[in-house]
């Protein structure tokens, strides 16, 4: 996907001769001539829409189906469904990328069979790349075995169509395209339904809607057909589709509903065997907020539970929840990142951009929590929880004196970068300048520093955070993770150590009987999650693996684990 200036970069598995087809959406499909590709040749070429833009406010619906006609009809339709794949295409570039960090609300609730009452519900919010939020089938197994499926285990399987497979050429030839007769002035509809050949496998018709003024993508709604009356009736699925304000494009909003149906086996004379329908259940989520490094791109403004309220239910809940924000106590500002746990629950979450959290599904009783954030003083506590009502707190942090020094003079800086440099000429460590930086602008830190020498990265089992040490030395002095640290993926192991601005971030710690498998008293350096630094406030880092190689300014206890050191950008 071409950038906010238009250029992009294509590399291909082999020399030889390739056409590049152009998609833009509100223009038509652009096909370039053949470009012969030598082995190892860079060829710039410079791509131009010339056709005029595509219109969909003159379009006019006739109701008739491509499957069944040649006429301009289906010229209209097709031009129409290339302006989707296009926007389909876009949303799959941009997960693809990996470049734009998301936070997602997920929730899952079974209602009664009737669909108007909750009987249970649970949500919580996940951070990491905007990407397609829902596993699908491969278009092959798709088109063999239909959307809907039984397992090994006898459990049915519901499968949405993913980004490839509604762009897919196969899509298209399974499926019958008209326009919606539900169109109106402001959106236009095509509607997919399967052809007579899929009349015996189980799949979806639906309809997609764009936006007639600009061609954009807005919405996908689709049922399950082909299948029991019981399941057709009960299940269903949608997808929201948003552009950001840097052009790259997302799935706002998704939901699935399936029917969990019961067989009973019945005697002929009393009619025969009986499907009942037991529970619906509904997996769904919401992008809440997308951003590429401190710019955001994409923000909801209401919640879920706000924007799409739960049915009443006369059940509740079993457990309690905890919720509330977590600010700056001089300034009252929030502190986004903060991570709020339930250590004797291994129970875990982090603060939004706004500061917010919450934990569902605290069992009743009185449970200690912790707040704590890199550069702060922790919040270390134990409230009470009711399985009636959720305990609403707010946790004011303090600056820790340690970070004082963070806030450099000009001076300080400039003396640190004239380090920089020295220790780069020594050539005894690894180094990135801002001009290396800015080549993988958008990427976050853990994706920069992968490629350098002797280092490693533990990454989180959920969400996008990374921890990193030497790959040089063995873990002399490791770290060992508390239990919900152990439960994010955290390993033992011997963590660097991070610098920022010549301050020590991360310093050792004395670990106690919460770090599973520790002496009481052993000192260790914490991990510290490089990802919480946007590298677009680095001016340049310098990494070393032993302490052979680290300068005098940054050794010390700790020190054998590895040493990245960064400098922030003048602002």
């Amino acid at each position: 996907m071409s950038n906010e200036r238009g250029e992009f970069r294509l590399s291909t598995a082999a020399p030889g001769s390739y056409r590049v087809r152009t998609l833009r959406i509100g223009y038509r499909p652009e096909v370039s001539d053949a470009i012969t590709l030598r082995v190892s040749e860079e060829l710039e070429r410079q791509i131009v829409l010339s056709g005029v833009a595509v219109r969909l406010d003159t379009v006019r619906v006739a109701g008739r189906n491509v499957c069944r006609s040649a006429s301009d009809s289906a010229a209209v339709v097709f031009g129409a469904w290339e302006q989707v794949r296009a926007a389909l295409s876009a949303t799959q570039l941009t997960g693809a990328a990996r470049y734009v960090n998301a936070t997602t609300e997920l929730y899952q609730r079974t209602l009664d069979p009737s669909g108007r009452r909750v009987l249970s519900q649970t949500a919580n919010l996940s951070a990491d790349f905007v990407t397609q939020p829902w596993q699908s089938a491969s278009v092959v197994d798709l088109r063999r075995a239909g959307y809907v499926v039984d397992d090994a285990t006898g459990a049915t399987l519901y499968f949405a169509p993913g980004l490839d497979v509604l762009q897919s050429e196969a899509f298209v030839e399974d499926h019958c395209l008209r326009l919606a007769d539900k169109s109106d002035r402001e959106r236009l509809g095509i509607v997919f339904e399967p052809t007579n050949a899929r009349r015996r496998i189980p799949e979806i018709r639906g309809t997609i809607w764009l936006d007639r003024a600009t061609s954009e993508l807005q919405r996908l709604e689709f049922r399950y057909v082909n299948v029991l009356p019981e399941q057709e009736s009960n299940s269903a699925g949608e997808m929201e589709f948003a552009r950001m304000k840097n052009g790259a494009w997302a799935v706002t909003k998704w939901t699935v509903q399936m029917p969990v149906l019961q067989r009973f086996v019945q005697s002929r004379d009393v009619g025969g065997d009986r499907v009942r329908v037991m529970e619906i259940r509904v997996a769904g989520g919401a992008l809440a907020l997308a951003r590429r490094g401190t710019d955001t791109l994409w923000a909801r403004s209401r919640t879920i539970a706000e924007a799409d309220p739960a049915p009443d239910t006369t059940r509740r809940p079993a457990f309690g929840v905890l919720a509330g924000f977590v600010i700056e106590d001089s300034t009252n500002q929030p502190i986004p990142l903060a991570e709020v746990s339930l250590p004797e629950l291994s129970k875990a979450t982090s603060a939004n951009d706004a500061g917010a959290f919450r934990i569902d599904s605290i069992p009743p009783g009185i449970h200690r929590v912790l707040v704590r954030r890199v550069g702060y003083g922790p919040a270390d506590t134990k409230l009470s929880f009711a399985a009636t009502q959720p305990t609403v707190r707010r946790f004011a942090l303090s600056r820790a004196a340690m970070l004082d020094s963070v806030v450099v003079t000009a001076p300080e800086r400039n003396q640190l970068l004239v380090e920089f440099e020295e220790n780069r000429k020594r050539g005894l460590g690894h180094f990135l300048t801002r001009a290396e930086i800015a080549r993988l602008e958008g990427a976050q830190l853990s994706t920069l520093l992968e490629g350098m020498p002797g280092l490693g990265l533990v990454r989180a089992s959920m969400g996008n955070k990374a921890w990193l040490l030497s790959r040089v030395v063995p873990s002399m002095n490791p770290y060992y993770p508390e239990k919900f640290e152990q439960m994010a993926g955290m390993r033992v192991m011997c963590y660097a150590q991070v610098f920022l601005d010549g301050t020590l971030l991360n310093r050792a710690i004395r670990m106690d009987s919460l770090n599973i498998g520790a002496k009481t008293g052993q000192r260790a350096t914490p991990p510290f999650d490089v990802n919480s630094i946007p590298p677009t406030q680095i001016e340049a880092i310098e990494f070393y693996s032993t302490p052979a190689q680290t300068p005098a300014r940054y050794s010390g206890f700790g020190a054998e684990c590895g040493v990245l050191v960064i400098h922030t950008r003048k602002r």
